[in-house]
């Protein structure tokens, strides 16, 4: 069987020393301890990966509100910012900087803090990011929403001395 040129071609390239290799591009992982910031609009918010049992809480509040289940719904919107949000900067309240509070675990944030921003108008952004850490940090984000510069670091760098 004859080869083709373009066989004979893909053959001397394979086996041709002189070829430079091409760089491979790794793929990102991120750790459930790595912090992300992000921008939406002048508020920027500091999130990290869910865990297993993070995704299968919300998970599980997402199937029940596809059944027309509107707590369910509300429950799943809350406990993903509950579980993602780390520290949330560019908020002011009557006493000066917002500063988000935890729950006795401190893990999540406290139902009051949620109850909080819930009612600023950048919730909706927020939600839909955090809801959407169920299948990994995003690799594309809707309008609205940046990483912020420092957010853009590799997150699993150590720090330079």
């Amino acid at each position: 069987m004859a080869l083709t040129a373009l066989q004979k071609n893909f053959i001397s390239d394979s086996f041709n020393p002189n070829i430079e290799e091409e760089t491979l591009q790794m793929a990102r992982i991120y750790r459930t301890t790595d912090r992300i910031k992000y921008k939406i609009g002048d508020i920027e918010i500091q999130i990290s990966p869910l865990d297993l049992q993070d995704k299968t809480i919300l998970h599980s509040h997402m199937l029940k509100g596809q059944t027309g289940d509107v707590q369910a719904l509300m429950d799943g919107s809350s406990f993903a910012l509950k579980a993602a949000v780390k520290s949330i900067s560019g908020l002011e309240d009557a006493n000066g900087p917002y500063q988000v509070q935890f729950d006795a675990s401190g893990k999540y944030l406290s139902d009051e803090c949620v109850a909080d921003l819930l009612n600023i108008s950048e919730s909706n952004l927020m939600i839909s990011l955090c809801a959407s850490l169920m299948a990994g940090i995003p690799s594309q984000l809707p309008q609205g929403i940046s990483l912020s510069e420092e957010g853009k670091k590799s997150p699993n760098a150590k720090a330079k001395k």
